[in-house]
């Protein structure tokens, strides 16, 4: 589909195979001519070595969208689900194989007026209106034909009328888009605001500062309270001194099996990421001279809350003062070249799909989630160094790894990986974990030998992130458990 235009194409192929695919662009474009820019999704035929050779002997840029993320090429996601709609109905209502109307469906589409444009995409192509069978009853009703012109004159109308579409398609989609986003902008949160003086017993003057009038009187029913965000990081003391509240979905007994299993692993639920011993982190990179770097300037708002996140690294022993000649604020450093000085680790992180799927229909779901599991894994002396980190406050190098670290997933699924080598019914992604199982004894069994496991890893789990004997559980993003 051209953007632009909104002109779209939809050919039936049996297969799509990079091959098929680039015969049939190269069709397309003996048609229309060559594109600037191409974008695709990322499957394996538009990501092949082949199709890249071919846009790039064409002079085609190519951009792949988002992975899992359809809203990037959103104009031509929402035209697939209209087209499936049309041929659904098309092949109910005449019995014919849905090949057979694409022609059809794709020529009533591309002379039906855009509503965003407020031209058909065949206007916006061809520079006139194609002759559709509505045109043809029109002229059959009233009977009159067209004087002939010029083919000067034809040209010069043309041009002209390709002129003014554009420039009103342009206006029109802009006038669009502004209303469906004033629409969307309706419940956009605004706030939090002070009451500045009560004039009754229902009438409030409100400070609004943000806005075009900095006082307004509103009615108390218009008023709520608003709630104060409650902090984020909550201590696994806590909870486990309330832990039947958060099991009380469960009978007793197994709720009893569960407290059981916690109260057999003390040191897994520490308020303090563990330290592993099973593997350290390292940062590679070759021969590259020390790169220094100032700290980004902050606001003072978040400059209190980078100055907190600090002591908390200091006092819980997860970075401390440095002398090394990296400086970094917290990111990797590019080269000139726009190639990052990493030297990358290649090892595979599981597929997330494969992991929900292994669940299936068990009837029994545990989730489980390390508490900072970057912060548990230790660095090399080399890697220490490099780590260096520079705020407005301080000058300091972490002890663990740290979230944004360029190989840190790799090290951290290989890290998993060690650990629950062999245990069935479990699988991880980075720091979650799922047991799954049919059954309550054999469920148990499972959830204790991953306990075990991780206890002799030396790792610490967070409880406010844990799910335990549940019949469903949000796991990666997807609803799991009970097929």
């Amino acid at each position: 589909m051209c953007t632009a235009t909104r002109y779209p194409e939809a050919l039936p192929l049996r297969t799509l195979k990079a091959q098929v695919v680039l015969k049939e662009v190269v069709k397309f474009c003996t048609t229309f001519g060559l594109p600037r820019v191409i974008q695709t999704d990322q499957g394996s035929n538009f990501t092949s070595k082949v199709f890249g050779q071919m846009l790039k002997e064409l002079g085609i840029k190519h951009h792949l969208s988002s992975a899992y993320h359809p809203e990037s090429q959103g104009a031509v996601e929402r035209f697939h689900q209209t087209l499936k709609t049309l041929l659904r109905t098309f092949c109910i209502e005449t019995g014919k194989d849905w090949v057979d109307g694409l022609p059809l469906l794709m020529f009533a589409v591309r002379e039906s007026v855009q509503e965003s444009l407020g031209f058909s995409p065949a206007e916006l192509v061809f520079a006139h209106t194609v002759r559709s069978p509505l045109k043809l009853l029109k002229k059959q009703l009233i009977g009159k034909d067209t004087a002939p012109i010029s083919v000067l004159d034809y040209v010069s109308s043309i041009r002209d009328h390709l002129h003014k579409a554009c420039e009103l398609a342009k206006t029109h989609l802009s006038e669009k888009q502004s209303k469906m986003k004033a629409h969307f902008d309706k419940k956009t949160f605004s706030g939090s605001y002070v009451i500045e003086q009560k004039l009754s017993e229902t009438d409030y003057v409100v400070g609004t500062p943000d806005r075009r009038r900095k006082k307004r009187v509103c009615h108390v029913n218009m008023l709520k309270s608003y709630p104060q965000t409650p902090s984020m990081r909550i201590n696994n003391s806590v909870i486990l001194g309330n832990i039947d509240s958060h099991l009380s979905y469960l009978p007793r007994s197994q709720r009893e099996d569960i407290v059981r299993l916690l109260q057999k692993y003390p040191t897994l639920f520490s308020d303090v990421p563990g330290r592993t011993t099973v593997l350290s982190h390292d940062i590679d990179v070759g021969c590259s001279v020390p790169i220094k770097q100032h700290p980004y300037r902050v606001n003072p708002a978040k400059r209190e809350l980078m100055k907190a996140e600090v002591d908390y690294l200091l006092q819980k022993g997860l970075a401390a003062p440095s002398q090394s000649p990296w400086s970094s604020p917290c990111l990797l450093v590019p080269k000139p070249d726009s190639t990052f000085l990493t030297k990358p680790d290649s090892f595979p992180l599981t597929q997330m799909e494969d992991c929900v799927d292994k669940v299936g229909a068990s009837k029994f779901v545990t989730k489980l989630d390390l508490l900072k599991g970057y912060w548990q894994v230790t660095l090399t002396a080399r890697a220490c160094e490099i780590s260096a980190f520079v705020t407005p406050d301080n000058f300091l190098q972490y002890n663990c790894m740290a979230f944004g670290m360029r190989n840190a997933p790799a090290t951290f699924q290989r890290l998993m990986q060690k650990v629950l080598s062999g245990l069935g019914n479990c699988e991880a992604y980075l720091d979650d974990i799922v047991v799954y199982s049919h059954n309550w004894e054999d469920h148990i069994r499972g959830v204790e030998n991953v306990f075990s496991r991780l206890n002799d890893a030396k790792l610490t789990m967070n409880l406010a992130k844990c799910e335990f004997a549940k019949a469903v559980v949000t796991y990666l993003g997807k609803k799991v458990g009970q097929g």
